[in-house]
């Protein structure tokens, strides 16, 4: 037996290494388990790692983002915005759910591309993961403050994001276990609010509310869904694009802006590192994880667009802050659940739902520190750069502390919303986050994107090593199946990488705009340099690690023929579900 490059110790007779296996089996799969001194711990249950999943992907992608895209493309063309995306992240998990029931190994995300296609491109992808959801901390930080301005009392928003990046923290260091049990309370609430806000919608839309309200409430039926609604007249109120065109690109940036929503979809493979039973729980848990996100995305969509109008004045749109502003006495800017609710006169209820809203913020936050801390802890576990191994030490329950402190830290530019100072700065701080929300939407879909070109590595390198994995063979084949492969990986990688190529148009166009017509267009440089960095900066520190590290190391990819299949492959035997039991406990085992 020789000791692994991973430290871990290599089957008898074979040149694959794997840390999992040892001279006692049993002893491999509990210290497998159990983790230690170093290690992450195996605590997490597949009810676990699906409301894990399901506490950072319902947030303000859903609550907020939503009225922002009906706003911008009308009934018709926000429900195709959700629609369409949703069919790309479902190419998405059907690659990492069939990838990760046979390689349900710590840091799957940089592990796929690194050991499936190069190891410069999973590196970059590792890290440009990690900046998702470390940026994604200030982002929901501020998102979740902004929301508490609904009420009159002055909270302070540098109060309340102070208390929000606290919670973050807390809930992080507390254990894997506690954290695990904390994220599934958190998990059922957010089915609940969903799931009760679709009903109340569909209420609304029949007629539900006080009929003595100004307005009073009232049955709409398919009113907002009439020809004059579908679709919006032109790109928001720019004279230029009042035509096809312009609806055309209405419902392309909304497809970028409901990509945001989808973020932490893919949360489930992030738990393949401390899942008890990853290899039959993470391919169920990624499976049911979209249909959850596909059903509360787009209906709660629809049923949204049924009771308010896209062009309502109140109702929240791009470029502008949630309840910025008051007239006549009334919010403006207001999310679409809320302003259903207040236009159908229901009193008292606005407020506690925005209260939920708040709430979904802020835990999805707790999330987003979670998922960057274990990446980080995975990716520099074992860096060739020594001082960079500090973020893969854990403590004795197993929390990789120094990666969470690290990714903890950039939750802290949440605070440049409430930055004082004189104009200027007050200008530049809610930019510098309109860049940070849009380089980890764009930086999220390159890493969905290499998912899928990993996946189809993995699917075509099997020909040359049928008789370690194949998947054509059903007896044989120990991973889940996904049926419409390579077609669906084919797809999700297309579709993320032209959404990202085109998500720059309107800083091209508002460059056009100015040269064409100087200031009179009232569109300033600053407008424009900000937009193409918000599209562009992603991309380009992508290419930067991925060349730079290619550069530096002189990386290949690796040949289809020599790709590691069972290196750090489990090896012992996991219990499965039993067929037999009531279905009662079936069913409820399907949901949670």
């Amino acid at each position: 037996m020789g000791e692994g490059p991973e430290g871990g110790y290599s089957r008898e007779g074979s040149s694959h290494a794997s840390v999992y296996s040892a001279d006692d089996p049993a002893a491999a799969a509990e210290r497998f388990r159990e983790g230690g001194q170093g290690n992450l711990r195996r605590c997490l249950e597949r009810r676990n790692i699906l409301m894990i999943a399901m506490s950072g992907t319902v947030g303000i992608g859903l609550f907020l983002n939503s009225s922002k895209i009906l706003a911008l493309a009308g009934s018709a063309g926000a429900l195709i915005a959700y629609l369409v995306v949703g069919i790309i992240v479902t190419c998405v998990m059907f690659s990492l759910a069939e990838m990760v029931s046979f390689l349900p190994i710590s840091g799957a995300i940089y592990e796929y591309p690194k050991r499936f296609v190069d190891p410069a491109l999973g590196f970059s992808v590792g890290w440009m993961y990690w900046m998702v959801y470390a940026s994604g901390g200030a982002t929901l930080s501020t998102g979740a403050a902004m929301l508490s301005r609904y009420w009159e009392y002055d909270f302070g928003l540098g109060t309340v994001i102070a208390l929000i990046i606290f919670l973050l923290l807390i809930s992080n260091i507390l254990g894997v276990k506690i954290y695990g049990d904390l994220e599934y309370g958190v998990g059922i609430g957010k089915i609940l609010l969903t799931t009760g806000l679709i009903i109340l919608m569909l209420a609304i839309n029949r007629g539900a509310g006080d009929k003595s309200h100004d307005p009073p409430a009232k049955i709409h039926g398919v009113e907002y869904w009439s020809k004059s609604f579908r679709f919006p007249r032109g790109f928001e109120d720019d004279k230029n694009l009042q035509n096809p065109l312009g609806q055309f690109l209405a419902i392309w940036t909304s497809i970028t802006m409901a990509s945001f929503a989808y973020i932490g979809i893919e949360l489930v493979i992030i738990t393949a590192g401390e899942a008890r039973f990853p290899t039959r729980d993470l391919p169920k848990a990624s499976r049911r994880m979209y249909i959850y996100a596909l059903v509360f995305y787009v209906f709660g969509m629809l049923f949204m667009s049924l009771c308010i109008p896209y062009d309502h004045e109140r109702l929240l749109h791009r470029g502008v802050d949630v309840y910025g502003k008051s007239k006549d006495g009334l919010r403006q800017n207001v999310p679409g659940f809320i302003l259903a609710i207040e236009e159908a006169g229901i009193r008292y209820l606005p407020g506690f739902i925005n209260a939920a809203f708040l709430f979904c913020a802020a835990t999805a936050g707790m999330t987003a520190l979670y998922a960057s801390s274990r990446t980080l802890y995975a990716i520099t576990r074992d860096s060739s750069f020594k001082p960079l191994r500090v973020f893969g030490k854990t403590d004795s329950r197993g929390v990789p502390y120094w990666a969470v402190l690290a990714s903890w830290s950039i939750a802290l530019f949440g605070f440049l919303q409430v930055s004082g100072g004189d104009h200027n700065a007050k200008e530049i701080a809610p930019r510098i986050l309109d860049v940070f929300s849009r380089v980890g939407t764009t930086s999220c879909l390159i890493v969905w994107g290499c998912q899928c070109l990993s996946f189809l590595r993995f699917f075509y390198g099997q020909k040359y090593q049928t008789s370690i994995v194949n998947r054509r063979n059903r007896k044989t084949y120990a991973g889940y199946r996904s049926t419409p492969q390579p077609l669906a990986a084919y797809v999700g990688l297309i579709a993320c990488f032209t959404i990202v190529f085109f998500n720059g148009w309107e800083g091209f166009y508002m460059a056009h705009q100015r040269n064409k017509h100087g200031e009179k267009s009232n569109i300033s440089k600053a407008d424009i340099v900000q937009e193409l960095i918000s599209a562009y900066l992603g991309p380009f520190l992508f290419v930067s690690l991925y060349a730079g590290y290619k550069f530096i190391y002189k990386t290949r990819t690796v040949p289809l023929n020599e790709l590691k299949y069972l290196e750090t492959r489990p090896d012992w035997e996991e219990p499965w579900d039993d067929d037999n039991r009531p279905a009662w406990k079936r069913f409820l085992s399907w949901i949670f």
